[in-house]
């Protein structure tokens, strides 16, 4: 079972500019790769056609031009978000199965009901009239001949001929019911349409959130609240950048080392910078992370029994916010 740990603020006006500018480039290069590999997996999925040569990860080394451990953590990163893609369209599937379900029982009680009514009508044609109790339908004589009744639970309707329980009731509800079947019969089409397209196509991702992007076609048409548009748009879709832990590694990871004593964590940028960020600490979860870090550390063969130790950065505007992704033991 694995933990996340979040980490305090650490505000922009507390480091360097330097170092600003070195953290906005990897977050954005490494969500570029991330984006575009996910983008290459469906293009291949429903074309059949690979747009990259040998294998994903090299391709995306080579245009981006990063080193391994960054391809690989954009290229995991985008078959987890294809793997969960698959598993929500499964969910979906049986989302589509429930609702199927419901509208063929309700489909079936109106079929049953428009059978029943139908009997009744050509029960009283035939003049042996024969109603049916269960729907609440009943016949009283009086001195005054039969009278046909329809009781409910707040309410009774009442007939004084069979040509107006046969006019004035039975051809409307079956005028209705028709209409309702009708309905229900358009609405399970539908959900089959639904479900055999959730089926078949490929699903795919819309990075920075569907209502966001959306929100382009409501705002005010001015050239200034489009480019606020934009710039918030780009922010969302680079806020991020999740590194996965290596059991080989000295700290859990490559990229990240942690000095638990000083409170510091040191970060190898995407181009090759080695950048320190100052007091850093988890206030709810150091023990267990610093408790990680020295298991790691005293391990002698760490390819056997190490522990891996995958960290993230995102960027929340003013500050940033560090993640650390331990192995807990279950």
């Amino acid at each position: 079972m694995k933990k996340c740990y979040f980490s305090n603020r650490i505000y922009k006006h507390t480091i360097p500019h330097d170092l600003n500018q070195e953290l906005f480039h990897s977050l954005r290069l490494y969500n570029r790769a991330m984006r575009t590999a996910y983008a290459w997996q469906t293009k291949h999925l429903r074309t059949g056609n690979k747009p990259y040569e040998d294998s994903l990860h090299l391709a995306i080394k080579k245009q981006f031009q990063m080193d391994d451990y960054y391809a690989n953590s954009a290229v995991q990163q985008a078959n987890a978000l294809r793997t969960s893609q698959k598993e929500l369209q499964a969910l979906y599937v049986k989302q589509v199965d429930s609702v199927m379900q419901s509208i063929q029982k309700k489909l079936k009680n109106e079929r049953n009901k428009l059978t029943a009514l139908r009997n009744m009508k050509q029960s009283i044609v035939d003049r042996k009239p024969k109603l049916h109790k269960r729907m609440g339908y009943r016949m009283h004589q009086t001195a005054s001949g039969a009278v046909y009744a329809l009781h409910r639970k707040n309410e009774t309707q009442v007939w004084f001929s069979p040509y107006l329980f046969e006019h004035r009731h039975i051809d409307k509800e079956l005028k209705r019911l028709k209409a309702r079947i009708g309905q229900l019969r358009h609405r399970l089409l539908r959900q089959e349409q639904k479900k055999e397209k959730l089926r078949r196509e490929i699903p795919s991702v819309l990075f920075g959130s569907r209502s966001f992007f959306r929100k382009q076609y409501t705002m005010r048409k001015d050239q200034k609240s489009y480019v606020a548009w934009r710039h918030a748009f780009c922010y969302k879709r680079n806020a991020m950048m999740t590194l996965s832990g290596r059991k080989d590694a000295k700290y859990g990871n490559f990229v990240f080392q942690y000095d638990a004593q000083s409170q510091t964590l040191h970060v190898r940028s995407i181009t090759g910078q080695a950048l320190i960020l100052p007091y850093v600490y988890f206030p709810y979860g150091q023990d267990r992370v610093q408790e990680s870090i020295a298991t790691q550390l005293s391990c002698q063969n760490k390819k056997k029994s190490g522990q891996s130790m995958g960290w993230s950065i995102e960027d929340h505007g003013t500050y940033y916010i560090i993640k650390c992704i331990v192995e807990e033991p279950e």
